[in-house]
């Protein structure tokens, strides 16, 4: 049995459109540039929230520019270059002003104020921007995120420098192995991860799993990390059989997803059950159900798009399932299942 997908539309989180010139993120004249530029847009983060706008129908991220925030940096924190948008000739950048706002900056608090600013949690109002910004905002907080965790160096502990614009830690020990042998200590971290959807040989139902701690009702997609030297494809059959009990084949891929949650790349793919050995090793799942392509539809037709753990549910009312928030590679991969067309060969 052969199924035809709908073409996959771009993930939520993935239309960033920005040139980020990784070449010459450490030319030290260009970027001190673009940060001045008057119309260059700066991204500000607290905790890792983003300071948005909250609108009626929509959010909106609140940009700065140099002469408001050029006071912020130091050494230790400076701001870093996301890209340039090359229609615009404008350049982003994320600044963490964590440590700004603790210490009650004035300049900082007064047009915080002033403008009805908020810091916003990433989950839920980052879906309330445009794709294109919330795509930008994702990438700030990732970097200001890795920039927050690796301050020493890993492999002697000293405190590292800053360089690349917030690309790279360099160790300032000269004889430290992290200098002296090839490594990706000092370079923005992504953990990959497989989300898959397990269909049956038939074709006619879907496996979906649930952590205890999900919204009642609310399953998803067997998801897990990609283990090191482990392919995309054998990272599937891994996280299926230990967290389910089949065993699957027939690994197709669907998409890629950025999910800066804190920094995730997730692979979506396909997958045919073969045989349920019955033996599950990994507890991680409260409980895993077949689902049917009506049970899903229906779903589907009492969805409002919005994430169920983030939304106000009245989970008194019966419900046989809820799916994940449709921004979410899961709901696409379960969706484009259900909403498939199919051939029998």
């Amino acid at each position: 049995m052969v199924f035809k997908f709908p073409k996959p539309k771009p993930n939520f989180f993935s239309e960033n459109f920005l040139n980020r010139h990784s070449a010459k993120r450490g030319d030290e004249q260009y970027i001190k540039n673009l940060k001045e530029n008057p119309t260059t847009r700066y991204i500000l983060y607290k905790d890792l929230n983003p300071l948005l706008k909250v609108l009626e129908k929509s959010n909106v991220v609140a940009f700065f520019n140099w002469s408001q925030v050029q006071h912020l940096f130091s050494e230790e924190n400076i701001p870093i270059f996301l890209g340039l948008d090359e229609k615009t000739n404008i350049s982003y950048f994320a600044c963490n002003v964590t440590k700004n706002i603790n210490e009650h900056d004035a300049t900082l608090e007064k047009i915080i104020s002033e403008n009805k600013y908020e810091f916003l949690p990433m989950r839920p109002h980052t879906f309330a921007l445009p794709p294109t910004d919330a795509a930008i905002v994702a990438q700030g907080r990732a970097m200001v995120d890795w920039n927050m965790r690796n301050v020493h160096c890993p492999a002697c502990g000293k405190k590292n420098k800053i360089v690349d614009s917030g690309h790279k830690h360099v160790c300032p020990d000269p004889d430290c192995y992290s200098n002296n042998h090839l490594n990706n200590y000092q370079y923005p971290r992504t953990d990959p991860v497989i989300i898959v959807l397990i269909i049956s040989k038939d074709g006619k139902k879907v496996l979906l799993g649930r952590h205890k701690n999900w919204t009642k009702d609310m399953y998803s997609c067997i998801a897990g990390f990609i283990e090191p030297a482990e392919s995309l494809e054998m990272a599937v059959k891994r996280e299926a059989l230990e967290e389910t009990g089949v065993i699957v084949d027939d690994v197709n891929f669907h998409s890629s997803q950025p999910w800066p949650f804190p920094n995730s790349l997730m692979f979506a793919c396909y997958a045919t059950a073969q045989q349920n050995t019955g033996e599950v090793e990994d507890l991680e799942l409260e409980d895993y159900r077949w689902f049917t392509r009506q049970e899903v539809l229906d779903a589907i037709a009492e969805s409002d798009g919005k994430d169920p753990r983030t939304s106000n549910i009245d989970e008194s009312i019966p419900c046989n399932l809820r799916l994940p928030q449709a921004d979410a590679v899961a709901y696409r991969l379960i969706s484009g299942w259900a909403l498939a067309t199919k051939e029998n060969l």
